[in-house]
């Protein structure tokens, strides 16, 4: 019996993000985890919170189980200002959002019923190596499984 359908929308995710027209240029990096030698425009996935874990029906035996959770995912994009970057990172969210919106199945994974951009927030900074936007994607998934 499979504990989660997690991994599998997570894999399913970073395939859909390489896919993804505004994403797949030499400068943007896609990657499943944040890696802090990164000095470009990218996109990784970070915390996963499962917050709902429910029986289907209370009958004994295996039984379908019903799953919400959601995957955090970062977007960030340098700029010569704040402003460029700041445009930058939200021109990617909204590509991937509209992926999503396109897909929200993401790519028939198995058990996903759907996927879906719940809310954003975003930070711009300056430092010395230049003006960077990151912005924190909340992708809400809901699954079932048996």
């Amino acid at each position: 019996m499979a504990s989660t359908t997690i991994p599998d929308v997570k894999s399913a995710l970073l395939t859909l993000l390489g896919t993804v027209s505004a994403l797949t240029t030499p400068n943007v990096d896609i990657r499943y985890a944040f890696s802090p030698s990164q000095r470009r425009d990218a996109v990784w996935m970070g915390e996963t919170v499962l917050s709902e874990l429910e029986p289907a029906n209370f009958r004994g035996g295996r039984s379908r189980r019903h799953e919400s959770f959601t995957i955090a995912l970062h977007v960030q994009a340098h700029g010569r200002t704040p402003l460029e970057a700041e445009t930058d990172a939200f021109a990617y969210a909204r590509a991937i959002e509209e992926a999503l919106a396109d897909d929200p199945k993401i790519n028939d994974t198995s058990n996903l019923s759907w996927a879906y951009v719940e809310e954003m927030e975003a930070q711009t900074a300056e430092a010395d190596d230049g003006p960077a936007c990151t912005i924190e994607m909340t992708i809400r998934c809901k699954g079932n499984f048996v």
